[in-house]
């Protein structure tokens, strides 16, 4: 009962934070703006060595990691598929929010980066529960569902780690 409590509470908290840092302080931009090109900034940010455009990619991705961290905390906490689902409905919220009041502007990457945080976040809280439980159970935990769980997060640091490195020889 604590547990969930805490959870909600923390949950409270990141969600008046996620809406402080994508809405509050931002000045409307002149036109509603899309970006639609998927991958986009990744391909730009790749090509041109752009520093600002690839700690967005981070911070996007960043920013969406508690989130899954947070939803998928406990026994009872929601399937790798659950966050990751729910995680792209309220990113899909936040952009087409952006859009209508003009507070930034619709992207199509911030979407695949933010859900890819949160799968992150999720993936790697029910890996370690599945982890534990195998454990608990005096079974053998089940390492193909840990190891396919923990797969965003370690794409993450793959491509985070190779950017950098890129980035550095410029």
């Amino acid at each position: 009962m604590v547990l969930r409590f805490l959870r909600f509470l923390l949950l409270l908290l990141y969600f008046a934070l996620l809406l402080a840092v994508t809405f509050l302080g931002r000045e409307q931009e002149p036109e509603r703006m899309a970006w639609l090109s998927l991958f986009g900034s990744f391909r730009r940010a790749w090509d041109e060595r752009h520093d600002f455009i690839f700690w967005g990619i981070v911070a996007n991705f960043m920013m969406m990691l508690p989130l899954g961290i947070l939803l998928g905390w406990g026994r009872r906490g929601l399937s790798f598929w659950k966050v990751t689902l729910l995680a792209a409905a309220i990113s899909l919220c936040i952009e087409c929010a952006q859009y209508v009041t003009r507070l930034g502007y619709f992207d199509v990457d911030d979407i695949c980066t933010n859900v890819w945080g949160a799968a992150a976040g999720g993936g790697f809280c029910r890996s370690m529960n599945e982890l534990s439980e195998g454990i608990r159970k005096a079974g053998n935990p089940k390492w193909i569902r840990i190891f396919a769980q923990l797969l965003p997060f370690a794409l993450f640091l793959v491509f985070f780690g190779y950017f950098l490195i890129r980035m550095r020889q410029a």
